[in-house]
């Protein structure tokens, strides 16, 4: 699980940069089909 932190594109598309919450690092991610995205205001969901 992590927190989008940056966004390259000015439309939102990826890649976006995220910060790991496990980990805590960061890195570039282009998200593939089975990834979920959540709006900031979305409760976590637990998987």
């Amino acid at each position: 699980m992590g927190v989008i932190t940056e966004l390259r594109h000015p439309d939102g598309t990826p890649p976006y940069m995220v910060r790991w919450l496990d980990t805590d690092r960061e890195s570039m991610v282009f998200p593939g089909s089975e990834a979920h995205i959540e709006p900031p205001h979305a409760p976590h969901h637990a998987h």
